[in-house]
């Protein structure tokens, strides 16, 4: 896998705390200019928890449109279908776009997730990335992905690629190591720091810090 920084968008808010995106368009142009390889929605950084799904639509509209490269679209904890009704709105995207799922039940079992993320994957011809943040358990405590789902769904076809969150960096070293070589591994909290340590597990890309601001010199360090 080729190593890269993928970019996280935040979004732009006008005085009154609506959406403003002739800023998110210009932010990605200048990221583009600065040869930025990946621009990534998602639920932190771009807080889905404070817009609607129609603003989510738009922010990552504007995103597609307005980068000129790879675009990673995250997808809200939706139900399955407004999930399923979600995606289909990006039936028009090109091939430099893929989508991230954001699972949004307690953790029960795997298949439910794996269904879940099957139903999604019925309904675009886009690659898909699961986006790996702890979830709780429905008896109590948490449960963050394991190698062997992220595995079967790699080998099914399901997914391409995950954005890894383990809160603990042992258990996020001995995840990464695990997982298929051909995974496509995103690595969070830490950026630069957090990438040093697992690329030797297999990760091949993190999310930025400083490259949000200058993507050049997180592309000197991969250099």
């Amino acid at each position: 896998m080729n190593k890269r920084t993928v970019i996280g968008v935040p979004p732009s808010y006008n005085k009154d705390e609506s959406l403003e995106l002739s800023s998110t368009a210009k932010y990605m142009k200048y990221l583009y200019q600065k040869g930025a390889d990946t621009v990534m929605t998602t639920a932190g950084t771009s807080h889905f928890n404070l817009l609607s799904v129609s603003e989510i639509h738009a922010l990552n509209n504007t995103v597609i449109e307005e980068f000129k490269k790879n675009k990673i679209i995250g997808i809200p904890a939706l139900s399955t279908l407004q999930a399923v009704d979600f995606i289909k709105e990006y039936s028009h995207v090109n091939d430099d776009v893929s989508f991230m799922i954001l699972y949004p039940e307690r953790f029960y079992n795997y298949k439910q997730i794996i269904d879940y993320c099957h139903k999604i994957r019925d309904n675009t011809k886009s690659p898909i990335y699961v986006h790996g943040k702890t979830i709780r358990i429905a008896s109590g405590g948490s449960w963050d992905y394991d190698h062997q789902i992220i595995n079967e769904m790699f080998d099914s076809q399901i997914i391409k690629g995950i954005k890894e969150e383990h809160s603990n960096l042992q258990r996020s070293y001995n995840f990464v190591s695990n997982l298929h070589n051909e995974i496509d591994v995103i690595v969070a909290g830490g950026s630069m720091r957090r990438f040093e340590f697992l690329e030797s597990a297999g990760a091949n890309s993190f999310l930025s810090g400083i490259g949000n601001f200058y993507p050049e010199i997180e592309q000197e360090y991969l250099d």
